[in-house]
């Protein structure tokens, strides 16, 4: 699959996520409105009542107090009439929105193929494999620090030195065997300065390395966990696409053994009418248990004591005619007389 076009696959993926987000916000925002306007009718009918009765009064005092009063009942009604009006105002625009993006999502159904998430999956592990390429190599440049660990020779030196100058203390040494040491310790320390110069720059740059590669690796990280996090959209829309596919492949079969149980039906009656039992006795006891479940935007045949159920044994009689008929025919045809 091109690049280009798997690009596309996702983005039209994410499309689709993000409309049913949104949908979701505005359907939540929808009851809240409802909410409100509920809130606003029951304020409303309060204040008509408060206007009412406001204007009875006026009308029967003629008072400038009451005549104030029903001014501001009024001014009150409007002002919660006008409220009201725009939250049924504003349901009604909520509602196309609904309405414009429902459609769009059942528009963009589930279009992912196999292609893409073959795809998809090679390019985490590309990535994976970028990040695994640098984390070894963050490991070399540790190994080679730990390999360059600063030297220091003079510890044996200085142990001796101590034990001269100790025992030169106690009377018991000589200023020569403490020059020698310290001549020594003095060579050695210049040897191990000169080492660790070198030691130092190692450790330094590959300090420095693994500072640039750590860099790099976080941002390969990112790329992986933004590739990782798209993997679930994919699948969902890839599963939905076949089951969509699986769907209709069922709603086929579903239809098929719904004329075969009609012709099964039909040839009981037949059976019962020409022949010495009553049914052929194919069909379980309790019928009622016979049915098949409704799915996606199937159609209901007559299954009205089923909830969500395509077609039941005992509920679909109204076809039953049809069917004998039918069955009769194709009997007829082989040159038996009914």
């Amino acid at each position: 699959m091109s690049d280009r076009a798997y690009k596309k696959t996702v983005a039209e993926v994410e499309k689709r996520a993000n409309d049913k987000i949104e949908l979701q916000e505005l359907k939540n925002r929808k009851g809240k409105l409802l909410q409100e306007r509920r809130s606003f009718e029951a304020s409303n009918r309060e204040l008509k009542n408060a206007f009412n009765g406001r204007e009875s009064a006026f009308e029967r005092t003629k008072t400038i107090v009451d005549g104030r009063l029903l001014e501001e009942a009024k001014n009150r009604l409007s002002a919660s009439g006008k409220h009201l009006k725009d939250k049924v105002k504003e349901i009604v625009d909520i509602d196309s929105k609904i309405n414009k993006l429902a459609g769009q999502i059942v528009d963009k159904k589930s279009s992912t193929g196999h292609e893409a998430i073959i795809q998809h999956q090679e390019n985490i592990a590309e990535i994976q494999k970028e990040y695994d390429g640098i984390s070894t190599l963050i490991a070399a440049q540790k190994q080679t620090i730990s390999d360059s660990a600063l030297v220091d020779g003079t510890a044996e030196l200085r142990e001796n030195l101590e034990e001269c100058l100790t025992c030169l203390a106690m009377g018991e040494g000589n200023q020569a065997d403490v020059d020698k040491i310290e001549l020594e310790i003095d060579k050695q320390e210049a040897s191990d300065t000169k080492a660790n110069l070198k030691h130092n720059k190692v450790i330094k740059n590959a300090q420095n390395t693994i500072n640039g590669l750590n860099k790099k690796l976080n941002e390969v990280n990112d790329r992986l966990r933004e590739t990782n996090s798209l993997s679930p959209l994919l699948m969902d829309d890839y599963l939905q696409s076949l089951a969509l596919e699986t769907a209709a492949e069922y709603e086929k079969a579903a239809y098929k053994v719904y004329q075969s149980i009609n012709k099964l039906k039909a040839l009981d009656a037949l059976i019962e009418r020409t022949g010495v039992k009553v049914n052929s006795g194919l069909f379980p006891q309790d019928r009622w248990e016979i049915h098949l479940p409704l799915m996606g935007s199937m159609e209901t045949i007559q299954a009205v004591n089923a909830e969500r159920c395509y077609m039941g044994i005992n509920n679909i009689t109204h076809v039953l005619e049809a069917a004998t008929e039918e069955v009769k025919k194709i009997i007829k045809n082989k040159g038996i007389n009914l």
